[in-house]
């Protein structure tokens, strides 16, 4: 078992249909979490529990259960949309959205198929836009030129290190931070304190409370938690070719 660690979908919170919180919460009422574990992870995952997933059980709380608040309800998800003023038109389509990630991700190349599928069901037409990784990064986190990103980070053993990047407000270009455009000065406020509070239980309960106001905004959406699996073959040869070995799988090859 390896460090905590998340898939998630980012949502460009300048994107014409998603600035109100109420789209963004129908996206999480349509996209099936439990598909995407089983088909593109094959199983080997957990679907998302919440803001922070589940990896560290001292940070969750019934309030921001994802399987409470956004059970796969594709009417509810449309009368979301309707509340938020992203009406369907005459043919039920309400529209195009981007779908952003790394090409050479399996996960995400099945992943993106599936939330397409899963989108389309609620009158969003989801252009796929699979990238190399530079090009990626670039259009993401410098450019913020797309309205949907698949991402996943890990922990690093402590949420306050692998975690906050998620959610704090990021007004810079720097990779691999919150790239949604939201941010929130009480979400910050209840992180930083996180990050300096040496006692567990009082940390979760800032966690919690985050947590809460979290699964409402919904900047990102957590889809799975990664199930970690130790393998070991003689047979498999030229791996460890990138830094993040899940980049360069065209790179191995079996012995036979």
């Amino acid at each position: 078992q390896g460090f905590p660690a998340i898939d998630f979908v980012t949502i460009n919170t300048q994107t014409p249909a998603l600035p109100k919180p109420e789209a963004r919460q129908a996206l999480a009422m349509a996209i099936d979490r439990k598909r995407l574990v089983e088909q593109s992870m094959g199983g080997i995952g957990r679907p998302g529990k919440g803001p922070w997933g589940d990896g560290f059980p001292w940070m969750l709380t019934d309030a921001a259960d994802f399987d409470k608040l956004y059970p796969r309800d594709v009417e509810k998800a449309k009368a979301l949309l309707d509340k938020a003023g992203v009406t369907a038109g005459a043919d039920g389509s309400r529209g195009k959205l981007r779908l952003v990630y790394d090409a050479a991700r399996p996960q995400f190349v099945s992943g993106g198929q599936i939330i397409k599928e899963n989108l389309k069901d609620i009158g969003f037409d989801v252009e796929l836009q699979p990238l190399e990784r530079a090009v990626m990064i670039d259009k993401v986190f410098a450019n913020r030129d797309y309205d949907l990103t698949l991402q996943s980070y890990v922990s690093s053993g402590d949420p306050a290190i692998g975690y906050h990047r998620l959610y704090l407000t990021n007004t810079t270009k720097t990779q691999f931070l919150n790239a949604s455009g939201w941010g929130s000065e009480q979400v910050d406020g209840l992180l930083n304190k996180a990050a300096v509070t040496p006692d567990r239980d009082a940390r979760g309960k800032l966690y919690q409370e985050a947590a809460v106001i979290l699964a409402q905004q919904l900047p990102s959406i957590v889809l799975f938690d990664e199930e970690g699996m130790d393998i070991a073959t003689k047979k498999l040869n030229n791996l460890w070719t990138v830094r993040d070995s899940r980049d360069g799988w065209e790179n191995a090859w079996l012995t036979k």
